[in-house]
C-alpha cells in the first residue's frame, strides 16, 4: 500500500525521537558536570551512596522515612553488591547497585514478581537486577544517569549473567525500552507497605556479547555505547577485588550495619544465619557479637538484641559500664550484650595495633579465582590468616547481587 510503513520502521523512527530527546537533555554524551563515576568501596562512600537513595525515594514516596537516613536492605551486607557512584566534591550525586541471583537471598524482585524470576530461573538463566538507582536532581540530565547504567551493563557482562532485571515506574519506560529492556511483569505494587506501582522489565546481557547485526541506528548506537565504547568494562574486575577488601573489615561492616543503623537487630534468625555463612564465623561474631545462633531460633525480629545501645552512643569503641556488661550473664543474646563483647572486642583489636584489625581484611589475592561463574556465587575461601601463622578460617560465600527506580528528567 502506497505510504504504508512497517511497525519495525515506526518503532524504530520512535526510538530514534526518543534517543534525540534524551542526547539534547545531556544523557549520553560525556558532560557528567564534573562528577567521578567509580564504584563505592569504603564505609563512607557506601554510606554517602545510601544516604541519596533514602533521600531521593524519600521525595518520590517509594518508601518512608529511615531515623537513620540510610536505605539497607539484607542485599547491602553482602561485598558482592555492586554499587557504582557518581561522586563530586566528596558528595554522592547518582547511585546504581547490582545484585546477583544466589540460592539464599533470590533478588529484590521476588518480592512482587516472584512467578516470573522462577520461570526465567527454570530456564537455567543466571539472573542479576539493577537496583537503588537514584540521582541527585541537579546531575539528572547529564551524563551521570547513562554512565552509571554503562557501569551495570560492564558489570553483568563480565560477571556472567545473562539476564539483567529492572522493576521501574512505568513512567520511566521509555529509557529502558531503548537500553532493550523487555516487560517482563505487568504492574503491581512493589512494597506492601504503601501503594508503590511499578513494572518489571528484562534486559538480555548477552545481547550485548554478540555482533550488533540487523540493528537500526538507534540500536547499534546502544550496543556500541554498551560495549565498545564502554570503557568501565576494563575497570569493573578491579573495582570488584577493591571492594571486596574494603568490605569484609569488621570496622567497616560494624560501621554500616550497627553504628549507623541498628540493621542487623532488625535481621530475622534466617537472615542473620545467612550473613553468618557469608562473613564467616569469627567475623561475624566480632561484628555481631552473637556466639550461638540456634538460641535464636523461633524468635521475632523486634525480639532480638538490640545491636548497638543507644546508651553507648558517644563512648569509646568497646566500653561498657559495670551495670550494662557482665561477662557470666550478659553474653547470652537475650540481653543484648553479646553485641557489646563483640565491640569490646573490636576495640581492643584497634587499641592493640592497626595490623590486628588488618586480619579481619581481606587480602586481595585471595579473591583472584573466588567467583563460580557456572553457578553465580562465589566458593567459600580461607580469608585471613592468624597470627601464630597458622590459618583462622574466616570463610564466607558471597553471591554477586539487584534494582528498581531511575530518577532523572523528572
Amino acid at each position: 500500500m502506497l505510504g504504508h510503513r512497517s511497525p519495525d520502521r515506526e518503532n524504530a523512527e520512535l526510538a530514534d525521537r526518543k534517543m534525540g530527546l534524551l542526547k539534547r537533555a545531556g544523557l549520553f554524551g560525556e558532560d557528567t558536570k564534573g562528577a567521578t563515576i567509580k564504584r563505592a568501596c569504603t564505609a563512607e562512600e557506601l554510606r554517602k551512596a545510601y544516604r541519596l537513595v533514602h533521600d531521593v525515594f524519600l521525595d518520590n514516596g517509594y518508601l518512608r522515612p529511615e531515623p537513620s537516613g540510610l536505605r539497607l536492605r539484607i542485599f547491602e551486607t553482602t561485598s558482592e553488591t555492586a554499587t557504582f557512584i557518581a561522586e563530586k566534591d566528596g558528595e554522592v550525586v547518582g547511585v546504581l547497585s547490582v545484585v546477583g541471583d544466589s540460592p539464599d537471598l533470590g533478588l529484590p524482585s521476588d518480592a512482587a514478581f516472584k512467578p516470573e524470576l522462577a520461570a526465567l530461573r527454570a530456564t537455567g538463566l543466571r539472573l542479576c537486577e539493577l537496583t537503588n538507582q537514584a540521582v541527585a536532581e541537579a546531575y539528572r540530565k547529564s551524563a551521570v544517569p547513562t554512565e552509571l547504567m554503562r557501569c551495570a551493563v560492564a558489570h553483568g557482562m563480565q560477571a556472567g549473567y545473562h539476564e539483567g532485571i529492572a522493576t521501574v515506574s512505568p513512567s520511566h519506560h521509555g529509557f529502558y525500552d531503548l537500553m532493550g529492556f523487555r516487560q517482563l511483569g505487568s504492574e503491581r505494587s512493589y512494597s506492601h507497605k504503601l501503594h508503590d506501582p511499578v513494572i518489571a522489565l528484562r534486559m538480555d546481557i548477552n545481547h550485548y556479547r554478540q555482533p550488533p547485526k540487523g540493528l537500526g541506528e538507534t540500536a547499534r548506537f546502544i550496543h556500541h555505547f554498551a560495549t565498545e565504547s564502554n570503557q568501565f568494562l576494563l575497570q569493573v574486575a578491579d573495582w570488584g577485588k577493591l571492594a571486596r577488601r574494603h568490605f569484609l573489615n569488621a570496622d567497616l561492616l560494624e560501621q554500616l550495619f550497627v553504628n549507623d543503623r541498628n540493621f542487623l537487630a532488625e535481621c530475622t534468625p534466617e537472615e542473620l544465619r545467612i550473613l553468618q555463612r557469608r562473613w564467616g564465623q569469627e567475623m561475624f561474631q566480632v561484628v555481631t557479637g552473637i556466639m550461638d545462633l540456634t538460641s535464636l531460633e523461633g524468635r521475632a525480629a523486634d525480639s532480638l538484641p538490640a545491636m548497638a545501645d543507644p546508651a553507648l552512643a558517644g563512648r569509646p569503641l568497646g566500653w561498657a559500664g559495670a551495670d550494662e556488661f557482665n561477662f557470666a550473664s550478659d553474653l547470652r543474646p537475650s540481653h543484648g550484650g553479646s553485641l557489646v563483647f563483640g565491640r569490646y572486642l573490636l576495640g581492643l583489636a584497634t587499641a592493640v595495633s592497626d595490623r590486628i584489625l588488618g586480619l579481619f581484611t581481606v587480602e586481595e589475592e585471595l579473591f583472584d579465582d573466588t567467583i563460580d561463574r557456572g553457578r553465580g556465587w562465589s566458593a567459600p575461601s580461607n580469608l585471613m590468616t592468624g597470627l601464630s601463622g597458622r590459618g583462622e578460617s574466616v570463610a564466607a560465600q558471597h553471591p554477586i547481587q539487584r534494582s528498581r527506580y531511575w530518577n532523572f528528567l523528572s
